[in-house]
């Protein structure tokens, strides 16, 4: 892709016709590299002179540290956006996504002070306790979880597709009351293991379900058939964030270690930002699917409406005025 600039003409001089005046002495291109996945990539400014024909790149030291800008705005949009963003992508993911990255590092920071807490409920540093017995307590924590993610697929399993919103953020929500049993562990050291049980099947019922929801957000977001290259980016987003959140982690345990009501303070407020994070990133949704909530409110709103108000489609307007004919009673209304 080439955009061009003339420059360099000037008056006719002697026996040189006006013709003659108007060809340029230099032309300017700027060459953009069609191999880049992103429109804003960094272009490279070439100039031909008329003289000699030769061509030559622009190097001015303006020129340089916008280059140098731009190359690594470049290969940061490689290494975190899908390939082609944002045409291959839907118009919310990157709002989602970022949304989605502000709860993650709460969580992060959270987990840092549940861990802390987890380790002192499991009685880490007394004399009273031996390894053994923190061995089993560990094990028992871990059991409960693998058998709750079980039994939580299977229950629940066949309705994630239709409720894909509703389950992203009932992971998160469930996450956050089972990293709440974790803090609350060191104050009933006679229910510890049974609490950290509880707490491991809840962060696992959150691992079902985001796992599961993480899929179909995956394939909302592809617009050219690139899950693969859409779940490789989000890996990454994930890990960068996991490296921000293991230094700032560390500061982060060691402001608020001061006293057990200054850690939980910041644990209440990092809970309370992480819901409302996520409940924003799930708003920023638009899935172009029904289930039987949208699907309600649709045709309840097609019959009590215009057809226009509804949708400009005609084959929905057929399947609404083909569902509309059904009867809707107070029975079937969604809870």
């Amino acid at each position: 892709m080439l955009a061009r600039k003339v420059a360099g003409g000037g008056k006719a001089r002697g026996g040189v016709g006006a013709d003659d005046a108007a060809i340029p002495r230099q032309v300017t291109f700027t060459a953009h590299d069609i191999r880049s996945s992103h429109y804003n990539a960094s272009p490279t400014v070439l100039e031909w002179s008329a003289v000699d024909g030769r061509v030559s790149s622009v190097k001015g030291a303006t020129w340089r540290v916008t280059n140098i800008v731009q190359l690594l705005r470049r290969e940061l949009f490689d290494m975190f956006l899908p390939f082609g963003y944002p045409d291959s992508v839907s118009d919310e993911y990157l709002t989602f996504q970022m949304w989605d990255t502000c709860q993650a590092m709460c969580s992060y920071l959270r987990g840092v002070l549940a861990t802390q807490s987890v380790l002192e409920s499991v009685g880490v540093g007394k004399d009273s306790v031996t390894p053994l017995a923190a061995a089993l307590q560990w094990v028992m924590r871990d059991g409960s979880g693998m058998l709750g993610g079980l039994f939580f697929a299977y229950i629940v399993g066949p309705k994630f597709d239709a409720n894909v919103k509703f389950w992203r953020l009932y992971a998160d929500v469930i996450n956050d009351f089972g990293l709440t049993l974790d803090m609350l562990a060191p104050f009933f050291p006679l229910y510890v293991t049974e609490i950290l049980c509880v707490s491991s099947v809840c962060k696992a019922m959150c691992g079902v379900a985001a796992g599961a929801t993480r899929s179909s957000l995956t394939a909302h977001f592809a617009k050219h058939e690139n899950m693969a290259d859409i779940a490789a980016k989000e890996g990454s987003q994930e890990t960068f964030v996991n490296m921000v959140g293991l230094v700032s982690g560390m500061y982060f345990a060691n402001a608020v270690n001061q006293s057990r009501t200054t850690v939980w303070m910041a644990f209440i407020f990092l809970t309370g930002f992480h819901v409302v994070a996520n409940y924003l990133a799930v708003t920023t949704l638009c899935i172009p699917t029904l289930n039987v909530q949208r699907a309600y409110l649709a045709i309840q709103r097609y019959r009590s409406s215009s057809t226009k108000q509804v949708t400009s489609d005609r084959r929905t307007r057929l399947v609404l005025r083909a569902c509309s004919r059904c009867r809707w009673s107070t029975s079937t209304t969604p809870k």
